[in-house]
């Protein structure tokens, strides 16, 4: 780490929601299905306080009721935006992801999933000249990859005309990318 990067370290306990087949970066904006009676109560714990949620990727999308070696160790902190209850009993909720978190300690035996979580928060001085020219190097091929890519034209056209340091930059970009969840999760643990 240089001198440009400080890292500040907090543990918070929150209310977790273990994800099948979905990793989730810093600054995305997604809407999952939750099913699972313990996601649900740790759903309603959020909503009945700050709304805040550690969200973590589960390694097998098939368990359905995930042990600790289940879960992998990083995941996002974020908040919950709305939500829709369906008529089934599940609950469509908007999550938007802030930063990463490494979980420390969780319960996966109460009524409700929750976690002690490490904050990992990156500052980057985004006006080094060195970061401004990777991020120029990295706009101009996100301008590439658009134009072979139909999809996703309003997110890379957002990266691309943002202010963004390379640490957020990636975090923008990976979710475009056709990864399988290991590999993203490779992403986010990096």
């Amino acid at each position: 780490m240089d001198e440009n990067q400080e890292i500040k370290q907090e543990v918070i306990k929150i209310p977790m929601l273990p994800m099948r087949n979905i990793v989730v970066f810093p600054f995305m904006t997604t809407p999952f299905f939750i099913g699972r009676q313990q996601s649900i109560e740790a759903l309603e714990k959020a909503l009945a306080t700050d709304r805040k949620v550690f969200v973590i990727a589960q390694k097998d999308p098939m368990v359905e009721k995930p042990a600790e070696n289940d879960l992998y160790e990083v995941g996002t902190i974020g908040n919950i935006l709305q939500i829709m209850r369906l008529p089934n009993g599940t609950i469509k909720a908007l999550f938007e992801a802030k930063q990463r978190g490494i979980r420390r300690a969780i319960d996966l035996e109460s009524s409700s999933y929750s976690a002690e979580v490490e904050i990992m928060e990156t500052i980057e001085n985004k006006s080094e000249p060195e970061l401004v020219a990777i991020n120029n190097s990295i706009k101009e091929e996100l301008k590439e990859f658009a134009k072979k890519s139909s999809k996703n034209a309003d997110s890379t056209e957002k990266i691309i005309s943002g202010e963004y340091s390379p640490g957020e930059m990636a975090d923008l970009i990976a979710p475009l990318l056709t990864l399988t969840i290991e590999n993203q999760q490779q992403l986010l643990e990096f």
